[in-house]
């Protein structure tokens, strides 16, 4: 390389662009492209530094480090040349550079615009052959070489050069990147961080990538990349988070290929390569390795060609890959110095000047809110602020009311609250990053985007200090025949401790609403969460597998929607669903309600149908039945139609009407059950049938009363029981006829009353028994009359009267134990164990069986052992035993009036009960011995005397 020389002179014009006049070669080889698109001030037209003149013709002129151009021809690298560009697959140096311009951003694409000569090809070769191919322009302008790979965006055939078969091409280099800016596509990324989407998305594209984070980011549960270009999509999360890029190019790298391919040599085109030249090829042609970043840091110095710095510097750069999960590697190096360039006519390298350097402050957002909004906890209010330190290096202290940046609801779906509590910090630095800015101009061509330096011997002395570039233009070109080489840029910096991170993003707005088919599980039909979420598979979506897995959970739109009540509608599986975002925000899909499709038709035969409207549900899992609720309006057919396909539940807090004007059909196939908890009306304008085919029963807790005004008509077929726990009472106005075709057994476990008519309307009791009678009883019998009582047989009869007992028989006999009484009309005769007595006409006989006799008849006979006549006084007859009085019951009111023929009940102490009833004077006689106690049962209030 030729010596640099400060103050050597080009023909330029104050606008920056070439002059040189066009020669028999065609075009001028200084010719730059035309002017940057760039929102720089200067775009388009360098500016001198102040005090740089022109000496020789009085006309302003720009003053640039030159060096000397000599090449050695017909070698890849005889002599020093500035600026090589090598297209792959043409030969190393094919093309030979005349000029270049170009610029570079932090966190965005470069692009170079080089003018080049080569070799005539057949039509358009070099147009089809290069573009879209790899390609790489070398500076070797300053101490280090710079080498910005990419490919060839564009291809301009600008006519021939000279008549020794040369052409100049304008030919256009970005990195691979700018080809992601030409791929569009929709697709969602789940549970990934963006540092993990960023790398496969260029590990896609062949971009190798690296990240150099302070910590750990969350993994996003949901990020959609819609109908956005892979670049645009890039751009998007790298703002969003905070982040910055920039490129590492491997300058050295590529120096030590162009040596290995010298030694190696140089083929004819065409000629197949060995395993080393491709081997030198792969690593000349390597491509960019994009660098992400979270803090200044991260910041490299400029390359100054110091072999120490530029290996750490190389080691920093190649950092972890996106799957070390945000590892930080901090690599302290020194940032080069560059002197600002104030002393004119000085010869002095010029590779470390800066010719141009303006500081400038700006009002910027001095606060930052944030406030979030989480479904699962809806009434917690999520905010967060930040506010700027009043003097910081991002801007100085402002007068009067804070400059407040609110943001809510941001546009991403944060898992926890504490990743969207870090948006205020994040967002007041985005705000803020060019609150303090400079721009400049120098001849270093190692000023890169990313990359820190020192600046010193500025005039203002608080301006020097350490910056980060965050953009350059490039502007070079060089000359063939001899003339001197020039470089320069223009620049713009920012303090090397701001994080000079994208501007804030604008919120998206997809207003648009989409279709999308729900999916879940296999085999699952109902696939929700406990918020009433659901899975959805867009038909956009080329990577999803129509699985629970194809995104997020998506809120569902219900009409109404409250604590535990509202409408609950869950799309299932299969069903088509219509998609927006909320807020147009496509990483916050909700499902607003579902659509018909092919394989989902409409509930109702359409167009048959189209008058009725209503809801039909599907069973699940099965699919095997449906619920309907539905409205038939076609004119004197209408209808409301409800059906359950298993159980159908209704719950009246309050009252329920229900008013028929017409007919109404209740059918019941199996069971019913009417559960009433208070009382029960039924009123019947005509007839009630009820037609049982089974069993019948009727069970009432308290009292219950049938009034029938007309006949009751009660049929039994088979067997008839009736049970009462308590008591009985049947009340016949008119006649009572029972007839029983069968036997009647009547079983008493208590006492057992009939009473018949009344002391003021007597009647009579008849019973007549086609057959035998039989009375028994395990105690006392008793038959009480007040007046007479007759038992008749044929001629005979018993007549029991209070006066007396009579029997009226043709015979009586009379039989106890041994002894035996008979009455006929011949007589009388008693007969005892071992006595006998005979009344027969007008005989007398007594007979014992101690052979003692008495016989009387016209005469008396006395025959014994022994007979005395006028026995001793003394002799006395046994003592006849009294019986025990019975006991009397006795009934009265409180008047001392009888109260005749009530019934009562005698409970003996040994539970024995005896029944009866009061005679008309209000009393009863019962022959007991044993102790008890009385009741009257159909009297209240009865008192013992």
């Amino acid at each position: 390389m030729g010596n640099l020389v400060a103050g050597a002179r080009v023909g330029r014009q104050l606008s920056g662009h070439p002059t040189a006049p066009r020669s028999q070669e065609g075009r001028a080889h200084g010719s730059l492209l035309a002017p940057f698109s760039s929102r720089h001030p200067h775009a388009g037209s360098l500016t001198l530094p102040s005090g740089i003149t022109n000496e020789s013709d009085g006309n302003t002129s720009l003053m640039i480090a030159s060096v000397s151009n000599e090449r050695g021809a017909g070698s890849l690298d005889g002599g020093q040349v500035l600026y090589r560009f090598m297209v792959h697959p043409f030969p190393l140096d094919h093309f030979t550079v005349h000029s270049f311009r170009g610029k570079e951003a932090l966190s965005g694409l470069y692009s170079f615009d080089v003018v080049a000569t080569a070799p005539e090809d057949a039509a358009g070769a070099i147009e089809r052959r290069a573009l879209g191919q790899r390609a790489l322009l070398l500076l070797r302008a300053g101490r280090a070489s710079r080498v910005f790979h990419g490919v060839v965006a564009a291809v301009r055939q600008e006519g021939a050069r000279g008549a020794h078969g040369v052409s100049q091409y304008r030919i256009r280099l970005v990195p691979r990147l700018w080809l992601l800016k030409h791929r569009r596509r929709s697709r969602i990324f789940q549970g990934k961080r963006v540092d993990e989407i960023l790398a496969e998305v260029l590990k896609e594209a062949g971009i190798e990538s690296r990240f150099n984070l302070q910590r750990m980011y969350a993994a996003r549960e949901y990020c959609t990349q819609y109908e956005e270009t892979d670049y645009r999509f890039l751009r998007r999360l790298v703002a969003e988070s905070g982040f910055f890029f920039r490129y590492s190019q491997r300058g050295k790298a590529v120096e030590e290929a162009l040596a290995a391919a010298s030694a190696v040599g140089v083929r004819p085109p065409g000629t197949p390569l060995g395993a080393r030249e491709r081997g030198v090829l792969a690593e000349l042609f390597s491509g960019e390795t994009i660098l992400f970043a979270d803090h200044a840091g991260a910041y490299a110095p400029i390359d100054d060609g110091n072999p120490v710095g530029a290996a750490i510097a190389a080691f920093a750069a190649a950092g972890p890959t996106a799957d070390v999960g945000g590892a930080s590697i901090a690599v302290e190096l020194p940032s080069p110095t560059l002197y600002y360039l104030s002393i004119q006519g000085t010869s002095t390298a010029a590779f470390d000047k800066v010719t141009r350097f303006e500081p400038e402050r700006r009002v910027r957002t001095t606060a930052a809110m944030h406030r979030e909004y989480d479904p699962e906890r809806p009434m917690t209010m999520l905010t967060a602020a930040e506010k700027s330190a009043p003097v910081d290096s991002l801007g100085g202290e402002l007068a009067g009311p804070e400059l407040e940046y609110f943001e809510h609801h941001s546009p991403f779906l944060f898992p926890k609250w504490r990743d969207a509590s870090q948006e205020p910090p994040l967002i007041l630095r985005q705000m803020r990053r060019d609150a303090h800015v400079a721009e400049g101009e120098s001849f270093c061509p190692a000023l890169g985007v990313g990359h820190r330096f020192r600046l010193e011997d500025h005039p203002v002395h608080d301006v020097n200090g350490e910056y980060a570039v965050t953009a350059v233009e490039h502007e070079g070109a060089a000359s063939p025949q001899g003339q001197r080489d020039v470089y320069r840029n223009r620049f713009s910096c920012v303090p090397a401790s701001v994080v000079s991170c994208p501007p804030r993003p604008k919120r998206r707005s997809a207003t648009v609403a989409l279709t999308a088919t729900v999916v879940g599980p296999p085999d699952v039909e109902i696939h929700t969460d406990r918020m009433g979420q659901i899975k959805v598979q867009f038909h956009w979506d080329r990577e999803g597998q129509s699985n629970e897995h194809s995104s997020c959970w998506v809120r569902t739109m219900q009409t109404w929607g409250g604590a535990g009540w509202g409408t609950q509608f869950i799309p299932r599986v299969g069903m088509e669903v219509v998609v927006t975002f909320e807020g147009g925000d496509p990483d916050k899909p909700m499902v607003l309600g579902c659509m018909y499709n092919g394989t989902h038709p409409p509930s109702f035969r359409l167009p048959e149908d189209k008058t009725r409207s209503g809801i039909r549900t599907q069973s699940s899992p099965g699919r095997g039945g449906f619920n309907e609720l539905s409205f038939e309006d076609k004119k004197d057919q209408e209808q409301i139609y409800l059906r359950a396909q298993r159980d159908l539940d209704e719950v009246v807090e309050r009252n329920h009407t229900l008013h028929v004007r017409v007919d109404e059909a209740i059918r019941v196939e199996r069971d019913r059950d009417d559960a009433i908890g208070r009382d029960a009306r039924l009123r019947v304008g005509g007839s009630v049938d009820e037609r049982i085919a089974k069993d019948h029963a009727t069970q009432v807790s308290g009292n219950r009363i049938d009034v029938t005004s007309g006949n009751v008509d009660t049929r039994v077929s088979g067997d008839r029981v009736a049970r009462v726990e308590g008591q009985e009472r049947r009340e016949v106005s008119g006649d009572a006829n029972f007839a029983y075709m069968g036997d009647l057994t009547t079983r008493i476990q208590g006492c057992h009353t009939i009473v018949v008519g009344h002391h003021e309307a007597q009647r009579s009791l008849a019973v007549h028994v086609e057959g035998v009678i039989s009375l028994s009883s395990t105690g006392t019998t008793e038959i009480r009359t007040d007046k007479e009582l007759i038992l008749r047989c044929g001629k005979s009869s018993i007549r029991i009267t209070e006066g007396g007992i009579e029997f009226d028989a043709p015979s009586l006999r009379v039989k106890g134990g041994s002894s035996k009484l008979s009455v006929s009309e011949d007589g009388l005769q008693m007969a005892s164990e071992h006595a006998y007595a005979q009344i027969l006409g007008d005989a007398i006989l007594l007979k014992t069986d101690a052979g003692a006799s008495f016989m009387m008849r016209n005469e008396v006979k006395v025959d014994g052992a022994q007979i005395l006549l006028n026995s001793p006084e003394k002799a006395k007859d046994p003592p006849v035993t009294e019986p025990e009085p019975p006991t009397i019951i006795e009934l009265v009111d409180k008047e001392g009036h009888p109260l005749a023929y009530q019934r009562y009940v005698l409970t003996l102490d040994d539970g024995t009960e005896i029944g009866g009833v009061t005679d008309k004077d209000g009393k009863a006689m019962v022959g007991v011995k044993a102790p008890g106690k009385i009741s009257f049962p159909e009297l209240r209030g009865v008192e013992e005397a």
